[in-house]
């Protein structure tokens, strides 16, 4: 598998990080890859099962949640191997290269928690790799959004304004208060179905 850049002029993103390096260990099918990455755009190519879904799926994982495939993390472990990974991205930006990792011991404090770091000192969550890092991804099964009923739409753009909103630091959301923020766009979404099927009576 290489990674490569396409042949166009170099694109600058103001105050945008850049992942410069991606480093697995015991990570699916990987025992260890060091990838170093020296532009803004990326291309990964290779035979089917050369493992690049594998490495968008290890970026993905620097966000709340269980990353593009939602996978259980003892799934994420390399078959064979210890029953946990790590995986860890340095990025560059104008103030300078921080690392950011994360990872999954079965065995260790707190068994079967997620581990997170930023420069090698625990931070509490993925919630804190948000201040330094932003991933969105678009995947085969996600054509839904566009093909599919605009109430699908409509859930994937409410969830990203309330991201939007704890990124930009309005109020320091924290997860109780995301919680209720779901919960009454749920409540507004449940409304709008009633309001159509009085129409539709």
């Amino acid at each position: 598998m290489t990674a490569s850049a396409p042949d166009r002029p170099p694109v600058r993103y103001e105050r945008s990080p850049h992942v410069r390096r991606i480093m697995l260990t015991e990570y699916r099918s990987y025992a260890a890859l060091d990838l170093e990455i020296d532009a803004a755009v990326v291309a990964l190519t290779g035979e089917n099962g050369a493992g690049k879904t594998n490495v968008l799926e290890a970026l993905s994982l620097f966000t709340p949640g269980r990353g593009l495939r939602r996978a259980e993390f003892s799934d994420c472990a390399r078959s064979g191997g210890s029953g946990g990974f790590s995986a860890s991205i340095l990025l560059q930006d104008e103030d300078g290269a921080i690392r950011l990792g994360t990872g999954f011991d079965p065995g260790g404090e707190g068994s079967g928690a997620r581990k997170c770091r930023i420069d090698g000192a625990p931070v509490g969550s993925p919630r804190d790799f948000a201040e330094r890092l932003r991933v969105v991804w678009m995947t085969p099964s996600m054509d839904g959004l566009f093909a599919g009923a605009a109430g699908e739409r409509r859930r994937f753009l409410e969830r990203g304004i309330a991201l939007q909103l704890l990124l930009d630091g309005l109020g320091e959301l924290e997860a109780r208060e995301l919680q209720q923020l779901d919960r009454l766009l749920q409540l507004r979404r449940h409304h709008q179905r009633l309001g159509l099927l009085e129409v539709e009576a």
